[in-house]
């Protein structure tokens, strides 16, 4: 929310300056500015809302968006209260935990899962990003190499594009293939940034898996355990009875099933092959970090 402060204030109240914003109570400017159906039809969006204590803890929300000089009747809001529902305005938001979408939207039925990338949209955003490329089957085979990652496709796309002829998907395909110290170094780049993203967001494929390990350790320490010894692990047809607790009775906060509290953030990285015997698949990225 720093970054938008000046928009913010000169949004809702003119006569507020930037230089006042020690004084202002940014998520109530902003809440009245929306609520006014004056100011027209709105669309809020909400990226990576992933943290719960940002929305929904008032002592969170007063120590970093919200001045001493608030009235007491805003300093024991949390910053969800501030979202306002009315129907000259719309909120849309991203996140990677399905508790925090269910309270954020009130309705598990509002909630739309978002399926990975298949082989036909991969393609054709690599063939955005990198200019048209008569080669399909490397094509084919580099968006399945980076298991149709979207950031890892936009990364390749824009490196492929900035040094062409140079550098073409076949070339990029064979260094990436050479070794896992290769694909390293070259998920490690940071290409291709999109002016509508965070300009602090960083566009390397190592650094954002290393932010939402983090996340994750730092939520629940199990997850993040299970994930370091499926590394030692191919990333590929890992048994579930290899991973699974071997005391069916164990209590949840022992347990380290897919829906404990820290181990929601794990599904971008484990995926469930239907098999004979279930099994799942560690995202390579991951597995490097």
């Amino acid at each position: 929310m720093i970054h938008y402060k000046g928009d913010i204030i000169v949004l809702s109240s003119p006569n507020i300056g930037p230089g006042s914003f020690k004084a202002t109570n940014i998520p109530l400017l902003l809440e009245q500015w929306l609520r006014n159906a004056e100011n027209g039809r709105w669309l809020l969006i909400l990226d990576n809302a992933d943290n719960g204590d940002v929305f929904f803890d008032a002592d969170h929300t007063s120590k970093s968006t919200i001045n001493a000089t608030a009235t007491a009747s805003t300093k024991g809001r949390s910053l969800s209260s501030y979202l306002p529902q009315c129907s000259h305005g719309s909120i849309l938001i991203t996140s990677r935990k399905k508790e925090i979408a269910e309270k954020l939207t009130g309705d598990h039925k509002s909630i739309i899962k978002v399926q990975p990338m298949n082989e036909e949209h991969a393609t054709e955003l690599l063939q955005k990003k990198a200019g048209h490329q008569p080669d399909v089957e490397n094509v084919a085979r580099l968006v399945e190499v980076l298991e149709y990652m979207p950031l890892a496709i936009t990364q390749a796309g824009a490196y492929i594009r900035q040094r062409a002829p140079r550098t073409s998907v076949s070339k990029y395909l064979k260094d990436f293939e050479k070794s896992d110290r290769h694909k390293l170094s070259i998920l490690n780049r940071d290409e291709g940034k999109d002016l509508r993203r965070d300009r602090e967001a960083s566009n390397s494929v190592i650094i954002t898996w290393q932010i939402s390990f983090e996340a994750i350790r730092s939520e629940r320490q199990s997850a993040a355990d299970l994930l370091s010894l499926m590394s030692f692990l191919d990333h590929q047809g890992i048994p579930e009875s290899l991973v699974r607790p071997r005391d069916n009775n164990l209590s949840h906060d022992d347990g380290s099933e897919g829906e404990c509290n820290g181990a929601n953030m794990t599904a971008t990285a484990i995926r469930h092959v239907p098999a004979a015997a279930p099994t799942a698949c560690l995202s390579r990225a991951l597995r490097m970090t």
